[in-house]
């Protein structure tokens, strides 16, 4: 078991908010990505957490990295129940570029094949489905750049997991308190819980 991290308080005014960091318990580790290679991640869970299964989140950064939003959006995951880990898709590049150089960051972006990017995040569901939390259902949300990237065929990206953008977040967090598993309907199809293979 890795150690524990502390948990911050989310930005005022976001949805979902954590206000209080006690009620979850969260840690740095890493899980067998594609090829078996290390990928490094950011889970959480609720804190005190029973015997009973959790659903599962794998939360996909912007290309800003497993930064302090990433993780937030991961906190406020487990503070509506959930067993959620943000992947860090930039692990084999040690992070991403700096963020005031916006060529570097797309050419960062767009290097990533999708057999690395996907072999990264189907290693991210086996590792939460192995977890004794999990109850075998595991979703992915991710901003809109994960599931259209331009130079890719047809549905390339429409495999299992797909992601849900950001507005489909905010829309749903205004309609009730804790959105799951509502965005299902709310989100159009775009979000989808990830199934067995």
């Amino acid at each position: 078991m890795c150690p524990a991290v502390q948990v911050k308080p989310s930005p005022e005014g976001v949805p979902g908010a954590v206000t209080d960091p006690t009620r979850i318990r969260a840690e740095q580790l890493s899980f067998a990505g594609a090829q078996g290679t290390p990928v490094n991640g950011y889970l959480a869970s609720p804190a005190g957490d029973d015997e009973r299964a959790r659903p599962a989140m794998i939360v996909i950064h912007t290309a800003a990295g497993l930064a302090e939003h990433a993780k937030d959006v991961v906190n406020r995951f487990a503070n509506l129940g959930y067993v959620a880990l943000g992947v860090d898709l930039y692990t084999r590049e040690g992070g991403p570029p700096p963020m005031d150089d916006m060529q570097a960051v797309m050419r960062r972006l767009f290097a990533m094949s999708d057999a690395t990017a996907l072999g990264d995040l189907e290693g991210a569901a086996d590792f939460l489905r192995a977890r004794w939390q999990v109850g075998g259902k595991v979703g992915c949300i991710g901003p809109p750049w994960t599931s259209a990237r331009p130079r890719h065929g047809p549905r390339r990206r429409s495999s299992w997991l797909t992601g849900c953008s950001a507005r489909c977040w905010r829309r749903s967090a205004r309609r009730t308190a804790t959105p799951p598993p509502r965005w299902a309907s709310s989100c159009e199809g775009r979000w989808k819980p990830a199934g067995r293979r």
